[in-house]
């Protein structure tokens, strides 16, 4: 099963975060550095998503869906998580149906110990599938992957009047085409460049 460990940067041993026999799917750090947010399925049918405190290993669960939540990513601010609801393979190409995977954001407020979770908001309507959010560093557009052209590709939305329960998606554009696939997409930290395989 797939395990979160810190590992020093300047060498040594892992130290093992979290113990559960599930698997944790460790996805991002909060920009403090205090955080980690995963998806697990440690407790529930389905995968969820969960907070765990680095200093002290605590670990409190987010969600409680009736489908699959993965690849979390924290907002600049901390005050959100953008995640993909749903999803089935993306060797499916071309798959429109019930299992796709949706973009969705989660209001989320630390205050000293105390965690509160807002209800979570539907960004995205597409019937294709959308994974791997990345938000921009200054937090007003999110960066995702569609194959709303055909073919995976990185594409962008405005995160300024998204769609909500409205029926109305803000306008997404195609950042860069490539007639290849693009898959694990990485943005710099300036949100400049983006990296992917």
């Amino acid at each position: 099963n797939c395990d979160i460990c810190l590992l020093p940067a300047e060498g040594g041993g892992p130290e093992r975060l979290a113990f559960h026999s599930a698997d944790d799917v460790l996805v991002d750090w909060s920009p403090d550095g205090r955080w980690l947010v995963f998806s697990s399925n440690r407790d529930h049918r389905f995968a969820q998503l969960y907070l765990l405190e680095v200093e002290t290993g605590y670990v409190r669960r987010l969600t409680d869906d009736e489908t699959n939540l993965h690849s979390p990513a924290f907002s600049p601010d901390v005050r959100f998580i953008y995640y993909c609801r749903g999803g089935t393979s993306w060797w499916r190409k071309g798959y429109r149906g019930s299992a796709n995977s949706v973009m969705w954001r989660l209001p989320i407020t630390v205050e000293s110990d105390r965690i509160v979770v807002g209800p979570s908001q539907r960004l995205t309507r597409y019937e294709g599938n959308d994974w791997a959010p990345m938000v921009a560093p200054d937090g007003k557009a999110l960066f995702f992957l569609s194959d709303r052209n055909g073919v995976f590709n990185i594409w962008q939305l405005p995160l300024t009047g998204t769609e909500g329960d409205s029926g109305r998606e803000a306008k997404a554009r195609l950042v860069p085409h490539h007639n290849d696939r693009v898959l694990t997409p990485q943005m710099s930290r300036d949100g400049r460049l983006f990296i992917h395989d």
